[in-house]
């Protein structure tokens, strides 16, 4: 047996293990050998996504476990993938990098071949089935939930806190993945839930001067739309080994940091994509923004700059009656400062082998540099509008998807970058 402690083989990296166990963490099948056309998309402040296809009629898949159901289930399975990766310090070599919910299975029969299709998300999927409460756990009213002088980090973790308040308030026997065995089961102490909410890293955020919620929103929406003010980023970091956790919830100002060597070139060094794709959206241009609380009207705003340019692009939203009409204005101003461009999104497709890996070279957050569009005389780029970081800050990571081989060798696709102060 290799010694883990000891550089992992070329050809063994970025391999990637599948294990199915049940909701109370015990292991009931491995799908790295039977799983085709491996797919996963990872995006910044939502949910990751797994799915692939398996042989229906293996006995990996429909072979009843010990509690009576099939190894690969849905609702009762939680998914692990577990990516090897350069040790270091004598770390094991298997990496946690998805775990999620078994969410949707679909049987289907071709010729004389079945197919199973399985789609696995991870806890912010099941954050968006939590119901946003008060804090004395009832539902909300038609005023919904506002939260006035508050960081950010406090109003995402509050969220989550209220929904497992109310959860072992309102179901005192143990969940179903807190199960250890012989009739043993952690306590629903809130404690053992999917999501972690205590040992995590919570970044003082900046300070929301108020924020809203409408009535029947649930967590996970909430925290899309607190992430939507840009104070903050939300990451659920995924774990192996803990029955009925499967992430530790992370709040930061902004995730990521800069990473000047994960360094991507089209046709300039160092020539590491495939593929590229620049969008230049004037769809989305707003520079003069009315917001309302009710019937109340607050201060507009606007950016002259961008009307210069582009000419007027009017915005309005409403908001419920009672909300704060300063704070509806700094929203507004946001808003301008956000879309006084429009939007601007950079696609590319990595190489192989040859661009920078995924999760240790850059990861969601990340700000990373890329070039193409090599310059043409006398005044242009061979790229129509070419990219330059020559100095970081630009091209943020917001999204990508592996697609994994059935010898699970991984490809990055659809690398999705936004260079928030880039013009149209």
């Amino acid at each position: 047996m290799p010694d883990p402690s000891q550089p992992t083989p070329k050809a063994l990296k970025n391999t990637w293990r599948w294990v199915v166990c049940g909701l109370d963490g015990t292991i009931k099948s491995f799908l790295d050998k039977l799983a085709t056309n491996v797919r996963a998309a990872y995006i910044l402040d939502d949910s990751a996504v797994m799915a692939c296809d398996l042989p229906s009629d293996n006995t990996e898949i429909y072979q009843h476990a010990n509690d009576g159901t099939p190894r690969v289930n849905y609702g009762r399975r939680v998914l692990y993938g577990l990516r090897r990766e350069e040790p270091g310090g004598g770390d094991p070599p298997w990496v946690c990098r998805f775990a999620g919910v078994i969410t949707i299975l679909q049987d289907q029969a071709t010729e004389d071949e079945p197919v199973t299709h399985l789609t696995a998300h991870d806890p912010w999927t099941w954050a968006k089935t939590l119901p946003v409460l008060n804090p004395d756990g009832s539902l909300l009213s038609q005023d919904g939930l506002t939260y006035t002088g508050q960081t950010g980090d406090y109003i995402a973790k509050d969220l989550i806190a209220n929904a497992y308040t109310w959860i072992v308030a309102t179901f005192p026997d143990p969940m179903p993945w807190s199960e250890q065995g012989d009739g043993v089961y952690l306590p629903n102490d809130g404690q053992h839930n999917f999501i972690d909410i205590d040992t995590g890293n919570f970044d003082t955020t900046e300070v929301i001067p108020e924020i809203n919620f409408a009535q029947g929103i649930s967590v996970g929406e909430a925290w899309t739309q607190l992430c939507q003010t840009g104070t903050l980023d939300i990451d659920l970091a995924p774990v192996f080994g803990r029955p009925g956790v499967l992430c530790v919830m992370n709040v930061y100002a902004q995730a990521g940091s800069e990473r000047p060597n994960a360094v991507f070139g089209w046709d300039l060094f160092p020539r590491n994509l495939v593929g590229i794709d620049h969008l230049y959206d004037g769809t989305l241009i707003e520079n003069w923004a009315q917001f309302y609380a009710g019937n109340l009207a607050a201060p507009f705003e606007k950016s002259d700059g961008s009307i210069d340019i582009y000419g007027p692009y009017f915005a309005q939203k409403s908001y419920p009656a009672g909300a704060n009409l300063p704070a509806v204005s700094l929203l507004a101003a946001a808003e301008v400062a956000l879309r006084k461009k429009g939007k601007n999104t950079l696609v590319v497709d990595p190489a192989q082998g040859l661009a920078p890996d995924p999760f240790t070279n850059y990861y969601l957050g990340d700000i990373v540099p890329v070039w193409a569009g090599r310059p043409m005389l006398p005044n242009g780029n061979a790229f129509r509008g070419g990219i330059r970081s020559e100095s970081l800050g630009t091209n943020r990571v917001y999204g990508f998807e592996l697609d994994l081989s059935d010898d699970l060798q991984e490809t990055v696709t659809n690398l999705l970058l936004t260079d928030p102060n880039a013009t149209i």
